[in-house]
């Protein structure tokens, strides 16, 4: 990229978002034929570390194991190349904060959030690990990847209340012959499991254990290893040197979730949560209201970007988000130095096209719809070996946009509800003896129908089409789970039924 030029290519650089090691994302439009434009958010290789053949790998390899993953608690991968010796990789635009910064401001204020936003975060990044270890980078579904760098820098929070997975620069299949020798580790410290600081073969309860430290920082706003120094960090996290007791710092977690923290951080991988899905199921049982938990985390997002966006005009320039340290790696010459900061002075120029307002020109923002692919189910049973009480809950994502909306809840006494979720996701169409209906795309949270008997129409190109008869009585919530085994193309039914509230 030229010094005198905010373009790279196709993309016009319209400011810098983080900094890392390896590289650094801005925001940018990429521009094509008859005006296109659309919002990305571009990564760029440090150009000191493009020398690096095994820096170029990491980049390379990062490219290539998340072109294949499609999913909405995953940032999307939109394009990848190489302009005039740089490296870039082109991605899925996240209008919000890092879980980082989230957490510091909410320290700042000395303000927790409600339980269930926490747990909510929680579980829409489990979704995302269910999904990357159930599938790897060439499509063989044994393969699975391990991410290695759960950290709150790779936790996305957009302005919407979705909740994405980013960053999988370190992240191996299971099998593959280019793992990390052992001995060698990466990542952040603070946030490894022990058999990741030890240098060890890893797997997804590696990961799990990293979101579980991030559970306890979310509840107890305190990281659960304290060393001041490196060595003394690591010695702590090899040994899982933790009280994992949460309610000793925040009287108001109670024991359900005390039980699911303190297990999901056993230093033994055997003794924790197997797989995303168990753990999913542990804490989806405690979001009493997972729309409301998604609309909270919304309304805070959206609370610390308006105040952010205040404090940047206020001092007449962009300032990077807290959570980046942007204390660059030293530059291999004088140029490369000179370089940087030339960069860096054409973001100041090209802010106002990343923050907008009333009396500044715009560039068009493309619509955002949520692209759906394969979720976790809707949550129906209790966990048994938690002991958790007998309630029922969906903790899934919102609908993705379809061309009819399904109704809203309903909680007259004269109709009923249906909750509708399938693993793998389908498109869901309600039919009667008369007609048949478009409801929505899984999950559906709550469609009115009015008592009687219906076919629920599944469809999925994957496995085609699958119906489930069901009767609905005046008042009653019924919620229907379909899961279709991929591999045998099994097919079960969970239908559990409760009454709604007037």
């Amino acid at each position: 990229m030229s010094q005198g030029s905010p373009w790279l290519g196709k993309y016009r650089i319209t400011g810098l978002i983080a900094c890392g090691g390896m590289a650094d994302v801005h925001g940018a439009v990429m521009t094509g034929p008859y005006g296109f434009r659309k919002t990305v958010a571009l990564k760029l290789m440090h150009p000191q570390i493009s020398r690096d053949p095994m820096f170029v790998n990491m980049f390379i390899g990062e490219a290539k194991i998340c072109a294949g993953l499609v999913h909405p608690n995953i940032v999307q991968i939109i394009d990848f190349g190489e302009i005039d010796g740089t490296l870039y990789i082109a991605m899925e635009y996240v209008h919000g904060i890092s879980l980082a910064e989230f957490v510091r401001t909410l320290v700042g204020r000395n303000e927790h959030p409600k339980i269930d936003v926490s747990l909510y975060i929680i579980g829409e990044v489990l979704n995302a690990l269910h999904y990357t270890a159930s599938f790897g980078s060439s499509g063989n579904r044994d393969a699975g990847i391990v991410h290695r760098d759960i950290t709150p820098h790779n936790i996305l929070l957009s302005a919407d209340g979705d909740v994405k997975l980013t960053d999988f620069g370190i992240a191996k299949a299971r099998g593959s012959v280019t793992t990390t020798a052992a001995g060698t580790l990466k990542g952040k410290l603070r946030y490894m499991s022990p058999e990741q600081a030890r240098g060890e073969a890893l797997d997804t309860r590696s990961d799990l254990y990293s979101l579980a430290l991030i559970l306890y920082e979310l509840i107890t706003h305190r990281q659960a290893y304290t060393g001041d120094t490196d060595m003394t960090l690591l010695r702590q996290v090899q040994a899982s040197n933790i009280d994992a007791r949460p309610s000793r710092i925040n009287p108001d977690i109670h024991q359900e979730l005390e039980a699911i923290v303190v297990r999901a951080l056993s230093a033994m991988p055997g003794d924790r949560f197997q797989t995303p899905e168990s753990f999913r199921q542990a804490i989806s049982v405690l979001i009493t209201d997972p729309a409301g938990a998604r609309m909270r985390l919304a309304g805070h997002v959206r609370d610390m970007l308006d105040k952010r966006q205040q404090n940047q005009w206020r001092t007449g320039g962009y300032s990077v988000p807290e959570q980046v340290n942007c204390r660059s790696e030293k530059r291999s010459s004088r140029f490369m130095t000179a370089a940087y900061r030339a960069g860096r002075a054409i973001v100041l120029l090209f802010i106002i096209l990343l923050f907008p307002d009333a009396h500044r020109p715009t560039i068009p923002q493309t619509t955002r719809v949520p692209v759906r692919s394969p979720a976790m189910p809707a949550q129906v049973q209790p966990v048994s070996d938690t002991g958790h009480r007998n309630r029922v809950a969906v903790a899934s994502k919102a609908p993705a946009h379809s061309g009819t909306a399904p109704q809203q809840l309903s909680t007259t006494a004269s109709s009923g509800v249906l909750v509708i979720n399938a693993l793998p996701w389908a498109r869901v169409s309600i039919a009667d003896a008369a007609s048949e209906r478009f409801a929505g795309i899984t999950p559906i949270r709550g469609y009115s129908v009015q008592p009687g008997t219906y076919t629920m129409v599944f469809r999925n190109k994957a496995y085609g089409t699958r119906r489930v008869r069901i009767a609905v009585s005046a008042g009653e919530k019924k919620i229907v789970v379909l899961h279709t085994d991929p591999l045998t193309g099994a097919v079960s039914t969970t239908v559990r039924s409760s009454h709604t509230k007037p």
